[in-house]
């Protein structure tokens, strides 16, 4: 029974014959597989960049325990892809070719400088940070989910332990210092920035709300009157824009509904005009994670487009890259769609209209408050966390959002 299920599950069918068998049929205290239950991102890395690593049944073990014990999606992708980059350096500098070769010792040299002397400190912190947060779940998970007939057998796809701590290095402490040096920095050279950079980022979050309350009429006109697609419409972008932006809406599949840009004219002149905020990112089809399957000079084009707008693309090559799905990139089809018409420019409004919707309120609250990362990422819609407050001083009476961080507390 369990292999007539089996056979029905895409990802038995991947990876059959690549994974180890017992890996393949791992489940949760509840019977589930737990591969059913791993976030579709990590479950396509594994089997696009580490299947024929010899690593292979080592990563997915990893984050089957992660996904188990209940990791965010975000911290397990974040730490399958560092590490997956950096063990395949750790191969081949040291020439390994079989996950037995592997010790401890070829991980200090690395944390000790000794291969790989381009990289930087924060990537070596980065590294052993994940490394013993890796080591430790999947001891833990295995000890109290795994039978002791079985632990023998999954103790071979155990990652090497290692007896250091990353406070045994130098490199961490310089990295700690470069990276509050770094934040002192940025933030002082940003800070008288930081009324403009609002202001901009309110007229691009105004024109965004605006196509998706217009987009949403035209989808109601046309599901109402029963009008054949595609369907055409435009409409008067006025505030700092001053153009008429022309569409055609359209579905993918009888799917998801999506707009193609046609054109846009100037008010003032009649010439042609440049269109939305973030059509450039759009044309030069830069979300998501652009670069893993680009060309030379794709690739050269994209580098040069996000560094002559200021973004470090040896830091991070996929700045508009999301990791919840629905959130910011426009879909498998419509991305397909995209590919095949260069010409051409889609727009899914929904996932663009919700990250700006994040975007804003966590500049919102940064610009007013100074708060970091790790706080923003602190708010929930709770009660402990969000409070709505009615000013009754004030004619007529405005609310007021009081948020609660663990460290602070910010009103807004």
């Amino acid at each position: 029974m369990t292999q007539e299920l089996l056979v029905t599950k895409e990802w038995y069918n991947k990876l059959n014959g690549v994974i180890d068998e017992e890996i393949l049929t791992l489940k949760n205290i509840e019977n589930d597989f737990l591969w059913d239950l791993l976030n579709k991102q990590s479950f396509n890395y594994i089997y696009k960049y580490c299947q024929d690593s010899p690593l292979a049944n080592h990563f997915s073990l990893a984050v089957l325990c992660a996904t188990d014990r209940k990791l965010s999606p975000a911290s397990i992708n974040n730490m399958l892809a560092s590490l997956n980059v950096r063990f395949r350096d750790i191969f081949n500098a040291f020439k390994l070719a079989e996950a037995a070769e592997l010790n401890y010792s070829h991980i200090h040299d690395y944390l000790f400088g000794a291969i790989c002397e381009e990289h930087t400190d924060t990537q070596r912190k980065a590294f052993i940070s994940y490394y013993k947060s890796l080591l430790f779940n999947v001891l833990k998970w295995t000890k109290s989910r795994i039978p002791m007939d079985k632990q023998n057998h999954f103790s071979k796809f155990f990652f090497p332990e290692f007896p250091f701590d990353n406070r045994d290095y130098s490199f961490r402490n310089r990295a700690i210092n470069s990276a509050q040096k770094k934040r002192k920095d940025e933030s002082s050279a940003v800070a008288p920035l930081l009324p403009s950079i609002r202001a901009q980022c309110h007229i691009r979050w105004n024109q965004i709300k605006r196509l998706r309350e217009i987009t949403n009429k035209a989808i109601a006109k046309v599901e109402d009157e029963n009008l054949p697609l595609p369907y055409s419409f435009n409409y008067e972008e006025s505030e700092y824009l001053n153009e008429c932006l022309y569409f055609e809406l359209n579905r993918v599949n009888q799917g998801e509904y999506f707009l193609e840009f046609v054109k846009s004219i100037d008010l003032s002149d009649g010439a042609p005009g440049e269109g939305l905020w973030f059509f450039e990112l759009l044309k030069n089809r830069l979300l998501g994670a652009w670069s893993n399957q680009a060309s030379t000079e794709r690739l050269k084009e994209g580098v040069e487009f996000l560094e002559n707008w200021g973004h470090d693309t040896q830091e991070n090559r996929h700045p508009f890259q999301s990791r919840n799905s629905g959130v910011l990139t426009q879909g498998f089809s419509l991305t397909k769609s995209q590919n095949l018409n260069k010409s051409k420019l889609f727009i899914n409004v929904e996932p663009l209209y919700i990250a700006c919707m994040f975007a804003v309120f966590a500049l919102d609250i940064q610009s007013f408050s100074g708060a970091r990362m790790n706080e923003i990422l602190q708010v929930s819609h709770d009660s402990d966390c969000c409070v709505i407050i009615e000013d009754k001083k004030q004619s007529p009476p405005k609310k007021k959002l009081y948020i609660s961080f663990n460290t602070k507390r910010k009103r807004y």
